[in-house]
């Protein structure tokens, strides 16, 4: 095979061989995305299982498109138009006294996107840098870039060699099969909390967009009910030649309770979605290892729906105008979520406008990181108004394959995944790609529940209560927040409201920058408290068990009946609303045995607090004589009972135990409000060229709009500052986000952020990044953040200025900031 290069964009565009040949291979490439099944260039980094995940996904593609190389002659072009319509564009370009060519191409443009304003040319390519360049000089375009490829990020199954043996593996199920990660994620605890309070909780159906390889309609395990679809070049949405999106629709939402495939037992179905839920004390952990099948995000389709956008081919290979036409649909559909198992495009200006667009129109986006186990940002995944997801493993430990960046966000179960497949089977996956639906579905089960949030609160309440993977204890590169927690999620919503994560900035796109950087308040205190208001329950029986300081142990004795495979039992510690179960029967990998006598150990040693044990009967028949149960407690006889119907509940508490009660005050709760956000698209913007050797430019190195400052003399310390700042409370802690690139830095060169109170003459340091440990010349460094605090001005300061200066330069030596933003707390 020849060796290539990329572009700024990804493309391949050099080749060690001839003019010719490279431009051939542009244009294969890039055009020919329905009858060549390639891969976007990445790096080959794999190993051992790894690889073979990616060589079974894309490695036969490559070598068809080695042999098409020759023939590829025309090339497509995305151009992002200013007037209102195409109709308008055109007519500007047949006007044109700056080029002759785009008046012939007037004609040949069609329509990608009315709402984003994008259109498709297909032009030479041996004429790409001419025509694109005339393109830039008329006044009607905003942008051009070469369409590119895109595609299912690279899966595999750790227990099957996928090239050989993926028939084997893809199977007809005849009754429901675990899928992981729900216990990791705590969907469950939603909906057992949800289901114990059918008058408190109402819900609001939640749209999600599935924009991948298309979807099984009619599959037995899939909602048909609402499904909505987007069809691009590649047909009929709602059929699936190529199975991934398929096996993401089925993590975020198989059928529950329904006997087939990925989450049943049509026995449970009239305990949990009765009409007036009778059974009020079902604990979702014992079913989910009794009825293993009982394991997916969004068991209930009345709780969201589907619509499908199908922007990949049967080969799970798409084009940059199938994607946007995707998203498109997903909009236009209503969808609040879009759930993006798609990779390999490049980091496109174009696109970074199209989901700030989608943003601002209060779609949260989710996409997976990648598959190389790499820095590399993967794209759409590494934009700042995507949520970047990685994968981990049955233990919840960070998956190997998984990419690792400034832009992750948050983590989700990735390794071997059950889930549903075209003609009624299932498929065993693995990568970031079975991630990202599970994130997905997790913020639909919960924002189902709090439709009144915002996009960005939603975003920012699954970072804020994700369970850290760090040694630290926080955020970083490598895991973002950490490990998605559905019930901790909408516990803090529950308790505290949309504004807990955060107030909404506006416009809302200001409140997208990804990764570690995303503005967060600072809620660790408040979360370690009581995150619900639920009313501690109502003590039953016995209401205190004095702690004589010998072990407290709860006794069960039980005499099944002959049904005695629908009897099972759980005990939960419910202090101030808080469920923690501690023990519960028979067995997972077992039932009770007809007609025998069991006496069994309830819980171990019991500490001061509240209890409640709860025993069940599936058929709603109670034990039937002379079967019975009795729990006893240091000898003291709590419940005995047999006809109990459905359930029975016996709370308890023991020694002398007040709850604890939850901060009554939620605006106590410290949040990071936005008091400056500066992208430079129009300037200088909120900041000031008072500073000397202070430059603006309108596109450099890949960005749009950067405001750059550089020593040109032999000393001085040049600075960027902004306008004053108008505080409208006391704010003591503040941090700053900022893109930037350096240039000509030699190694502990610094530049740094000062801060001025109340429009002082005098500047104070708060932070400074040094050449060769902060940095490298020549990479652009996204969202950095660092946090200062002014604590002994904070009561008396009423504004507040920041300048970006360059300290003990030399000559040359450039800072290029791409975006600013300043919070508050």
């Amino acid at each position: 095979m020849p060796k290539f290069s990329t572009d700024q964009y990804g493309a391949v565009v050099t080749m060690k061989t001839s003019s010719f040949v490279m431009r051939a291979v542009t244009a294969c490439f890039l055009f020919l995305g329905t009858s060549v099944h390639v891969a976007f260039a990445r790096r080959d980094s794999w190993n051992g299982d790894d690889a073979t995940a990616r060589d079974y996904a894309h490695n036969n593609a490559r070598y068809r498109w080695g042999e098409n190389v020759a023939s590829a002659k025309k090339i497509n072009l995305l151009i992002k138009y200013k007037p209102r319509t195409l109709q308008q564009t055109r007519h500007s370009f047949r006007n044109s006294e700056k080029s002759a060519r785009l008046s012939v191409l007037a004609d040949s443009m069609t329509d990608v996107s009315k709402r984003h304003k994008i259109a498709k040319v297909e032009i030479d390519a041996e004429d790409k840098e001419d025509v694109m360049f005339e393109l830039m000089m008329d006044d009607a375009v905003e942008m051009v870039e070469e369409e590119f490829l895109v595609y299912t990020t690279p899966y595999k199954s750790s227990r099957h060699n996928l090239e050989s043996n993926r028939s084997n593996f893809r199977r007809s199920l005849t009754q429901e099969s675990q899928q992981i990660g729900l216990d990791l994620i705590q969907a469950p605890l939603v909906w057992s909390t949800v289901l114990k309070n059918p008058d408190r909780y109402n819900y609001t159906s939640i749209k999600v967009c599935i924009i991948d390889t298309g979807y099984d309609y009619g599959h037995e395990d899939l909602p048909t009910s609402g499904v909505t679809s987007t069809e691009t070049i590649y047909g009929n949405a709602l059929t699936d030649g190529f199975g991934h999106g398929t096996h993401c629709a089925g993590v975020i939402g198989a059928i529950g309770f329904n006997k087939r495939g990925v989450v049943g037992g049509e026995i449970l179905r009239r305990f949990v979605f009765c009409d007036r839920c009778v059974l009020t004390r079902l604990s979702f952990s014992h079913l989910y290892n009794r009825h293993p099948k009982f394991h997916i995000v969004n068991p209930d389709p009345d709780k969201f729906s589907f619509h499908i956008s199908k922007a990949l081919n049967a080969q799970g290979v798409g084009t940059a105008s199938s994607l946007i036409q995707g998203i498109e649909g997903c909009i236009s559909s209503g969808s609040k979520i879009i759930s993006m198992s798609v990779g390999g495009g490049p980091d496109s200006d174009m696109f970074r406008e199209v989901y700030k667009e989608a943003y601002n129109e209060g779609v949260l986006i989710v996409a997976a990181a990648g598959n190389d186990g790499t820095t590399d940002h993967d794209y759409p995944a590494s934009f700042p108004h995507v949520v970047s997801v990685g994968a981990v493993d049955q233990k919840g430990l960070r998956a190997n394959f998984s990419n690792y960046n400034d832009q992750i966000e948050i983590m989700a179960p990735g390794v071997n995944v059950m889930s549903t497949a075209p003609n009624n089977s299932y498929d065993t996956l693995t990568g970031t790609s079975m991630s990202t639906p599970y994130v997905a579905g997790v913020a639909a089960l919960i924002w189902s529940y709090f439709p009144e949030c915002s996009n960005n609160q939603i975003r920012n309440v699954l970072a804020l209560t994700a369970k850290s993977m760090a040694s630290n204890d926080a955020c970083d590169e490598y895991t973002g927040f950490g490990l998605i927690q559905a019930k901790k999620a909408f516990d803090v919503l529950d308790r505290w409201g949309c504004e807990a994560p955060g107030e909404d900035p506006s416009p809302l796109s200001d409140g997208g920058i990804g990764g570690c950087a995303q503005a967060l308040p600072d809620f660790r205190n408040t979360l370690n408290a009581a995150p619900t208001t639920r009313p501690t329950p109502t003590l039953l029986g016995i209401t205190n068990v004095s702690n004589n300081n010998s072990c407290n142990k709860l006794q069960l004795d039980l005499l099944t009946d002959s049904n005695a495979n629908e009897t099972w039992w759980v005990l939960e510690k419910v202090d101030s609303g808080v469920r923690e179960e501690i023990k519960s029967g028979p067995p997972s990998t077992m039932n009770y045995s007809p007609k025998t006598q069991y006496s069994v150990a309830a819980s171990n040693c019991l500490g001061n607090g509240i209890y409640e044990f709860t025993i069940f009967d599936i058929s709603g028949d109670g034990i039937e004589d002379p079967g019975y149960y009795t729990i006893t407690l240091n000898g003291q006889t709590l419940a005995s009972n047999s006809n109990f119907g459905m359930s029975e509940t016996t709370n308890f508490t023991i020694g002398y135990f007040l709850p604890r009660q939850p901060a009554s005050d939620p605006t106590s709760i410290a949040t990071w409000r936005m008091l400056l956000v500066e992208d430079f698209d129009s300037g200088f913007g909120k900041f000031i060229n008072e500073g000397r050797e202070v430059l603006y430019k309108s596109s450099i190195f890949g960005r749009m709009g950067v405001a750059f400052i550089q020593v040109a003399t032999a000393s001085g310390e040049p600075y960027l500052s902004t306008n004053e700042i108008e505080m409208d409370e006391p704010y003591s802690k503040f941090k700053v986000v900022v893109t930037y690139r350096t240039a000509n830095f030699d190694d502990g060169q610094s530049f740094c952020i000062e801060y001025s109170p109340n429009n002082a003459s005098t500047w104070n340091r708060a932070k400074c990044w040094s050449s060769g440990v902060h940095f490298e010349n020549g990479v652009w460094n996204d969202n950095v953040s660092s946090v200062f605090q002014i604590e002994n001005q904070a009561a008396d300061m009423n504004s507040l200025r920041i300048r970006l200066i360059l300290t003990g330069g030399s000559y040359m030596n450039r800072v290029y900031i791409d975006s600013f933003q300043l919070s508050g707390m």
